[in-house]
């Protein structure tokens, strides 16, 4: 892969606007020169995140979070370096050579999916154009039966497939058959007899984070076919990675730093209308791994609000798992009625409706209510749902957390669980290794910072906010020592060890430096990527003490609010993950 001129960067973040790209995604508020807001990398109460439109940069002076346009998109929109500068680029109408960027990776396979999406945008346009130009009132008069109004179906690209008018508007276009048969969009039987898999079908078009469109989903309105077809695999359209409306969400995900997740694609557009803009839809029940990875990227705070029914139970359960064995604990809106979330909020008052959808439930409460039950009826059935609940328990890390959610259970089913527990050996003990290897990255990390920064400023500068709050004796002697040595215009010397260590008059101390000299001699040059992949490392485990500790204090705590409180701090924490 070739690198990108640097001349082009120059220009890019030369004609860019930072205020205008932001602007986009948080409000702002004008303060003197500068642009200030609620940060949007932490939860911030007081305006921490500055703008400035003359350095074009943002920096957040509450939780150190800055750079400028393209790191603004890759941290907050989530996108890579390569995309952000192309996204830059289109914006500002700014040329670059996106071949000479990605080199081979450019080859037939992304020319084809270049062109499979230049075909997919061609066909979305006439898939609305066939339901709204065309004025097809059957379909509008079905859709308003939904709630769906003319503003809704444009904004959610609807449309209407008719074979008739496809055929002519391929021909016009004069796009490739081929193509258009490899994307399941028509299929040809012979040179006279074209069909296609969607006609006379209400087509909701599944777009990417960009806006390409993948594909499409069809519904009929016939009772004798299948109510759903979807686009077949392809290279632009993978089932598994589909995230419906995830195009109009992502902002709304970030501003709110949560998502609902349901199953629908009028779930996701009733929802929408009585303003909840943060909700994606699965394709059909499958929350998979791609889906999980997706969806944690925007937010670690999920709130599951799928189907009642059976299948859609069987779709939450698997749901919890694959975000509880990835470390996240979801939340689960606890619908009462046995509605889908698009009928509860086309049948029931959008008052009561919204109080529901606000106030989900932990996803343990939710299993034991929707999926255990109070009765026990078949005493095998019982106990079958309760291993599958611990089941879901077993792959939590934290003893304490495992701990809290047994009680819990006990508390519940007013079963005494330590003998069945240990009847059915359900307890997955916490592996000491796994600890032992954090605990040990943790301490090499920081004893490469202090190496590095014992040689040259540049490192101590990059990492002394984080030395100065670790609370360890000796760090902080030797922050000490640092700090005082680089204020006596020592800064721009480089190879300060020698004159460092004979400042120091512990003798404890001093072979404790040699020792970490011995491990790591061959850090001794400053590299910032080693720097900050040391700074994160601590960082990360930092935040992961927090998080334990905190674990600790709810299982010791009795007083409601306090565990209100400290469950809410916990949330907070884990979204930083």
């Amino acid at each position: 892969m070739k690198k990108i001129n640097n001349e082009k960067i120059d220009e890019i973040l030369n004609k860019s606007n930072i205020v205008d790209i932001i602007a986009d995604e948080i409000d702002l508020s004008k303060k003197g020169r500068n642009y200030k807001s609620l940060c949007p990398f932490h939860s911030d109460n007081n305006p921490s995140f500055t703008i400035s439109p003359e350095k074009q940069i943002y920096k957040c002076f509450s939780c150190g979070a800055s750079g400028n346009i393209i790191s603004f998109l890759m941290n907050y929109k989530k996108k890579s370096f390569v995309d952000s500068v192309i996204y830059l680029s289109k914006k500002y109408n700014i040329d670059i050579d996106i071949q000479n960027i990605k080199n081979d990776s450019y080859s037939k396979f992304e020319k084809n999916k270049s062109n499979f999406l230049n075909i997919t945008k061609k066909i979305n346009l006439l898939f609305q154009n066939n339901l709204l130009i065309n004025k097809n009132k059957n379909i509008i008069d079905y859709l308003k039966t939904r709630n769906i109004n003319i503003d809704t179906i444009k904004y959610f690209q609807i449309g209407y497939c008719d074979i008739a008018n496809m055929l002519n508007y391929i021909k016009k276009m004069k796009l490739n058959l081929a193509d258009l048969e490899e994307l399941g969009i028509i299929k040809i039987k012979d040179e006279e007899n074209i069909v296609t898999y969607f006609n006379k079908r209400i087509i909701f078009p599944i777009l990417d984070i960009d806006n390409n469109v993948l594909g499409y989903s069809g519904r009929s309105l016939q009772n004798n076919e299948n109510k759903y077809i979807n686009s077949p695999e392809s290279i632009i359209f993978k089932k598994d990675n589909i995230l419906y409306n995830i195009n109009n969400a992502t902002s709304n995900i970030l501003k709110e730093k949560k998502v609902y997740v349901v199953e629908g694609f009028f779930d996701v557009i009733s929802l929408n209308n009585i303003g909840i803009s943060n909700t994606i839809a699965i394709m059909g029940t499958s929350f998979n791994n791609n889906s999980f990875k997706s969806i944690s990227k925007l937010t670690k705070n999920i709130i599951l609000f799928l189907d009642p029914d059976k299948a859609g139970l069987n779709s939450t359960y698997k749901a919890i798992f694959h975000c509880v064995s990835n470390g996240i604990m979801p939340y689960v809106v606890n619908n009462k009625y046995d509605l889908d979330p698009s009928d509860l909020v086309n049948k029931k008052e959008k008052k009561e409706v919204l109080n529901i959808i606000n106030n989900p439930i932990d996803w343990l409460d939710f299993l034991l209510i929707k999926i255990l039950g109070k009765t026990k009826q078949n005493a095998n059935d019982y106990k079958n749902k309760l291993d599958n609940i611990f089941k879901i328990i077993n792959v939590i890390q934290s003893k304490t957390m495992q701990e809290i959610y047994f009680n819990k259970i006990s508390e519940y089913t007013k079963i005494d669980l330590n003998d069945y527990l240990n009847k059915t050996n359900n307890i997955k003990k916490i592996n000491n290794d796994f600890k032992i290897s954090i605990d040990y990255k943790y301490t090499k990390a920081l004893e490469i910072l202090i190496l590095q920064s014992l040689y040259s400023y540049e490192a101590f500068r990059e990492c002394k906010s984080i030395l100065k709050n670790i609370q360890n004796h000796k760090i902080n002697q030797i922050y000490n020592v640092l700090q005082n040595f680089y204020n006596k215009d020592n800064i721009d010397k480089v190879n300060n060890k020698n004159k460092i260590f004979n400042i120091i008059e512990e003798i404890e101390l001093k072979n404790w430096i040699k020792n970490i000299f011995f491990k790591y001699s061959i850090y001794y040059k400053t590299n910032i990527k080693d720097t900050h992949r040391c700074i994160d490392i601590i960082k990360k485990y930092e935040l992961e003490k927090q998080i334990n500790q905190i674990e600790k204090e709810l299982y010791e705590e009795n007083n409601k609010s306090k565990i209100t409180f400290l469950l809410n701090q916990l949330t907070e924490l884990k979204q930083r993950r």
